[in-house]
Protein backbone atom coordinates (compact mmCIF):
# COMPACT_ATOMS: atom_id res chain seq x y z
CA UNK A 1 0.00 0.00 0.00
CA UNK A 2 1.31 3.40 -0.94
CA UNK A 3 1.31 6.39 1.35
CA UNK A 4 -0.55 9.62 0.66
CA UNK A 5 0.33 11.47 -2.50
CA UNK A 6 2.91 14.11 -1.78
CA UNK A 7 2.66 17.51 -3.46
CA UNK A 8 5.31 18.31 -6.00
CA UNK A 9 8.21 20.31 -4.58
CA UNK A 10 7.61 22.68 -7.49
CA UNK A 11 3.97 23.32 -6.55
CA UNK A 12 4.77 26.21 -4.25
CA UNK A 13 7.07 27.70 -6.90
CA UNK A 14 4.25 27.66 -9.48
CA UNK A 15 1.75 28.98 -6.94
CA UNK A 16 4.19 31.81 -6.29
CA UNK A 17 4.42 32.56 -10.02
CA UNK A 18 0.63 32.65 -10.31
CA UNK A 19 0.46 35.06 -7.38
CA UNK A 20 3.18 37.23 -8.88
CA UNK A 21 1.38 37.31 -12.24
CA UNK A 22 -1.87 38.29 -10.55
CA UNK A 23 -0.14 41.07 -8.62
CA UNK A 24 1.54 42.35 -11.78
CA UNK A 25 -1.77 42.40 -13.64
CA UNK A 26 -3.43 44.24 -10.77
CA UNK A 27 -0.62 46.81 -10.73
CA UNK A 28 -1.03 47.43 -14.45
CA UNK A 29 -4.77 47.89 -14.11
CA UNK A 30 -4.13 50.17 -11.15
CA UNK A 31 -1.74 52.24 -13.27
CA UNK A 32 -4.40 52.80 -15.92
CA UNK A 33 -6.92 53.49 -13.15
CA UNK A 34 -4.57 56.00 -11.54
CA UNK A 35 -4.23 57.76 -14.90
CA UNK A 36 -8.01 58.01 -15.07
CA UNK A 37 -8.24 59.39 -11.52
CA UNK A 38 -5.56 61.98 -12.28
CA UNK A 39 -7.43 62.93 -15.46
CA UNK A 40 -10.69 63.39 -13.55
CA UNK A 41 -9.03 65.56 -10.92
CA UNK A 42 -7.41 67.80 -13.52
CA UNK A 43 -3.85 66.55 -13.05
CA UNK A 44 -3.42 66.11 -16.81
CA UNK A 45 0.36 66.00 -16.90
CA UNK A 46 0.52 63.11 -14.42
CA UNK A 47 -2.50 61.46 -16.03
CA UNK A 48 -0.58 61.35 -19.31
CA UNK A 49 2.52 60.04 -17.52
CA UNK A 50 0.57 57.26 -15.76
CA UNK A 51 -1.27 56.27 -18.95
CA UNK A 52 1.95 56.21 -20.97
CA UNK A 53 3.69 54.07 -18.34
CA UNK A 54 0.72 51.72 -18.25
CA UNK A 55 0.78 51.40 -22.06
CA UNK A 56 4.49 50.67 -22.06
CA UNK A 57 4.01 47.84 -19.57
CA UNK A 58 0.81 46.38 -20.97
CA UNK A 59 -1.51 48.10 -23.44
CA UNK A 60 -5.08 48.41 -22.21
CA UNK A 61 -8.29 49.96 -23.45
CA UNK A 62 -8.53 52.11 -20.36
CA UNK A 63 -5.05 53.62 -20.79
CA UNK A 64 -5.58 54.25 -24.51
CA UNK A 65 -8.86 56.01 -23.75
CA UNK A 66 -7.19 58.27 -21.21
CA UNK A 67 -4.54 59.13 -23.79
CA UNK A 68 -7.21 59.67 -26.43
CA UNK A 69 -9.19 62.07 -24.27
CA UNK A 70 -6.04 63.95 -23.27
CA UNK A 71 -4.86 64.18 -26.88
CA UNK A 72 -8.26 65.36 -28.05
CA UNK A 73 -8.41 68.02 -25.31
CA UNK A 74 -4.94 69.21 -26.39
CA UNK A 75 -6.10 69.48 -29.99
CA UNK A 76 -4.04 66.50 -31.17
CA UNK A 77 -6.85 64.93 -33.20
CA UNK A 78 -4.62 62.58 -35.22
CA UNK A 79 -3.04 61.18 -32.07
CA UNK A 80 -6.44 60.88 -30.37
CA UNK A 81 -7.69 58.95 -33.40
CA UNK A 82 -4.69 56.63 -33.14
CA UNK A 83 -5.29 56.08 -29.41
CA UNK A 84 -8.94 55.21 -29.99
CA UNK A 85 -8.00 52.89 -32.84
CA UNK A 86 -5.57 51.04 -30.58
CA UNK A 87 -8.23 50.71 -27.88
CA UNK A 88 -10.63 49.26 -30.44
CA UNK A 89 -8.00 46.77 -31.63
CA UNK A 90 -7.87 45.43 -28.08
CA UNK A 91 -11.63 45.41 -27.55
CA UNK A 92 -13.62 46.14 -30.75
CA UNK A 93 -16.98 46.32 -29.00
CA UNK A 94 -15.93 48.71 -26.25
CA UNK A 95 -18.71 51.30 -26.03
CA UNK A 96 -16.54 54.05 -24.50
CA UNK A 97 -13.99 53.66 -27.31
CA UNK A 98 -16.74 53.70 -29.93
CA UNK A 99 -18.21 56.85 -28.40
CA UNK A 100 -14.83 58.56 -28.27
CA UNK A 101 -14.21 57.55 -31.87
CA UNK A 102 -17.38 59.40 -32.88
CA UNK A 103 -16.30 62.50 -30.97
CA UNK A 104 -12.83 62.42 -32.52
CA UNK A 105 -14.29 62.01 -36.01
CA UNK A 106 -16.64 64.99 -35.65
Amino acid sequence: MQGPIQPSPHASFFDGLETLAALAAAALVEGAGLAEVRERTGDLQNARKEARTSLELMPSVQAYLVMGRLDLAAGHVDQASYDVGEALKIQPGNRAAQDLQLVVAS
